[in-house]
């Protein structure tokens, strides 16, 4: 592997690690917003501007989730800067799961605070978690 190889997949691998303390950061926001946060009820069912003149902690989720789907295309463009076929694909399947994340969290705030909406929410959470785990483990710690 050239030079310039060996420093994407040193690259590729910290911002592997970076992504999943983000994850595990954005874990623990998600519990907080969920046992300390009262959405109300509201006419049409659209929370998104309550929650954004009103909480502070959900708009911190919310820009951890943005900050994450930044981190999970940097992950796609290293992987397929390498040209290795399994961790761009890998890479794909992390950016939609974690898109899956993102879009249902949004829909949960803009269409009634519906449970199914925080489901997919958490089994997208979960799938980007495993997806990114099983690139890093797969990724050398030391390029050849």
């Amino acid at each position: 592997m050239a030079v310039t190889g060996m420093r994407v997949v040193k690259a590729l691998r910290y911002t592997l690690v970076a992504t999943l303390f983000l994850f595990g950061v954005q874990f623990i926001l998600g519990m907080l917003t969920n046992l300390y946060v009262n959405i109300p009820s509201l006419p049409g069912g659209d929370a998104s501007k309550w929650v954004s003149q009103h909480s502070t902690l959900t708009n911190v989720h919310i820009l951890t989730g943005t900050l994450l789907l930044l981190f999970t295309i940097a992950v796609l463009v290293m992987a397929a800067m390498l040209r290795r076929g399994n961790w761009t694909v890998l890479a794909i399947a992390g950016l939609l799961s974690t898109l899956v994340s993102w879009a249902t969290g949004a829909a949960f705030l803009s269409d009634g605070q519906q449970n199914v909406m925080s489901l997919w929410m958490s089994l997208g959470f979960l799938l980007s978690i495993l997806v990114y785990s099983i690139l890093f483990a797969v990724t050398p710690r030391k390029a050849r």
